[in-house]
């Protein structure tokens, strides 16, 4: 299927040496019922077969762009600098779109003149033997802003679709090993409105290798990164 020139959906996927689970999270963004899109799978410096991966599916609309090895926010920022669409989604290289993510918004942005607001879906996890549906915003809820939902539950970029003019010059702050994306969300909602949608669609697929569960093996580790992304933040 040949790309459109501006398509409806660009999707950022930076990965580093996930090959195997990235075949999967490709697959899911090919298998969406919404196909007006356009997918960046931004390497940040493998070392295993993430390009034969990536070139295998053979798809005009899946762009690979390779780097070096400088963490996540580094690439996200380079997927940002070179998509198209007119709205930005995300993906990360061990988590999967079900079939109608792309879709549920689309309907949205169709049915409303194509507004510029953030979307966010629902998310579910899987693996490590546990199922879990994570909370929708509510404004009837006491903490009714957004920014204040989403500094005490879980919010993951690949639950968002982002106006583009929202997402230019507004990047993920480098140099941040983790929780880049948590710094980054409460930005983007303490500056633009957002709107949740009801449906579940987004996938945060949890196994042993996943760095939220690698990185840090005590909370002294924990607490010095949380440090710098309050240092960051101020």
């Amino acid at each position: 299927m040949q790309p459109a020139e501006i398509p409806l959906f660009s999707v950022i996927l930076p990965t580093f040496n996930r090959a195997a689970m990235l075949e999967q999270a490709v697959r899911s963004v090919r298998q969406q019922h919404f196909q007006d899109w356009e997918l960046l799978v931004v390497d940040d410096g493998y070392t295993d077969d993430t390009a034969g991966v990536v070139t295998a599916f053979s798809d005009s609309r899946i762009r690979y762009l390779p780097g070096s090895h400088r963490g996540r926010s580094e690439a996200r920022n380079r997927g940002l600098a070179q998509c198209k669409g007119r709205y930005v989604c995300f993906l990360d290289d061990d988590d999967l779109y079900l079939p109608d993510h792309l879709g549920c918004f689309a309907e949205y942005l169709r049915l409303q003149g194509f507004p510029k607001v953030i979307l966010r879906s629902g998310m579910k996890s899987t693996g490590l033997g546990r199922c879990r549906e994570y909370p929708l915003y509510r404004k009837k809820r006491p903490d009714a802003h957004p920014l204040r939902f989403f500094l005490f539950h879980t919010c993951s970029p690949g639950t968002l679709c982002i106006p583009r003019e929202f997402a230019d010059g507004f990047g993920f702050t480098e140099g941040l090993d983790d929780w880049e994306d948590t710094e980054w969300i409460i930005r983007l909602f303490a500056r633009y409105p957002m709107v949740q949608l009801e449906r579940a669609t987004y996938i945060y697929v949890k196994h042993e290798a996943m760095g939220s569960l690698t990185a840090y093996r005590d909370g002294a580790a924990m607490l010095r990164q949380l440090t710098g992304v309050e240092a960051v933040m101020d």
